[in-house]
């Protein structure tokens, strides 16, 4: 039967739609505010995350990762030409979309991330199985992984048809998820 995941059925490639990418994650203060909230929840539920290794997928300009403090091993997945004008130096960044092979398979990664994030990311993932396999093979067996999508029946609700654009291929609702 049909699982109900709303997706286009066309899907730019990544090369189109993230090169002169117009958002970035530190552009408004409620979105700064947000990214804050989250971290802070983060440390709650896993203090030691200061000494850690945290992976942010869709790391944009790199706001959320340069919460967490020097100690933190980060690492940034994101395709955008922002993300490399972004670049700092206590950040490992690769500029490609999630799920890549590259990251999937280090062996420096393998069950070693103690917390991966994907704030308002999850939509633009094509594959959502390679997705999920990927983040399993990537998560300490104590790490923590946080995922944050628009709720379809709120999109509809609101009229936020922003949140229906070609990078966002997939949309969610609660059967989804």
């Amino acid at each position: 039967g049909a699982c109900g995941l709303i997706m286009n059925s066309v899907i730019l490639p990544p090369a189109v739609l993230y090169m002169n990418y117009g958002y970035e994650s530190s552009g408004s203060a409620t979105m700064m505010a947000h990214l804050s909230s989250i971290f802070n929840k983060i440390r709650e539920i896993k203090p030691t995350i200061e000494n850690e290794m945290v992976m942010d997928l869709g790391s944009n300009n790199n706001y959320f990762l340069n919460q967490f403090p020097k100690t933190t091993k980060k690492i940034g997945v994101d395709p955008s030409d922002i993300a490399i004008n972004s670049k700092q130096g206590d950040i490992i960044l690769y500029n490609t979309c999630f799920p890549n092979d590259e990251i999937t398979y280090n062996e420096n990664y393998s069950h070693k991330i103690d917390c991966i994030t994907g704030i308002a990311m999850l939509y633009a993932v094509p594959n959502l199985s390679k997705f999920v396999d990927s983040i399993y093979s990537l998560l300490s067996f104590e790490g923590i992984g946080v995922f944050e999508v628009a709720y379809l029946p709120d999109v509809l609700d609101d009229l936020n048809l922003s949140e229906r654009c070609f990078e966002h291929p997939s949309l969610f609702s609660l059967a989804t998820i």
